[in-house]
């Protein structure tokens, strides 16, 4: 990443706690949207009572899963930047 290595550090780190901010903000909001529809907190039981309680909330099981992938993405972002330009002159 050039563009990211000719950045002066309070501009590297200004974008660095975007990037942080940004999949913390999707984590927790993942977090939050995906026991409603059967995820990790959510309604605990056989196999067939959950499957159930994702088709009754499939918007919501969509919104979580996009949103922990969002949170992924911006994670990964921020390691790939801070590993090719974060470390100084």
């Amino acid at each position: 990443m050039k563009g990211m290595a000719n950045l002066s550090a309070p501009a590297r780190a200004r974008i660095t706690g975007v990037v942080y901010l940004l999949f913390f903000v999707t984590a927790i909001a993942g977090a939050i949207v995906m026991p409603v529809a059967g995820g990790p907190g959510g309604p605990s039981g056989d196999a067939a009572s959950i499957a159930n309680s994702i088709i009754r909330h499939q918007s919501a099981y969509e919104a979580g899963v996009a949103l922990g992938l969002f949170s992924t993405a911006f994670y990964v972002s921020r390691c790939r930047a801070c590993s090719t330009g974060c470390s100084g002159p």
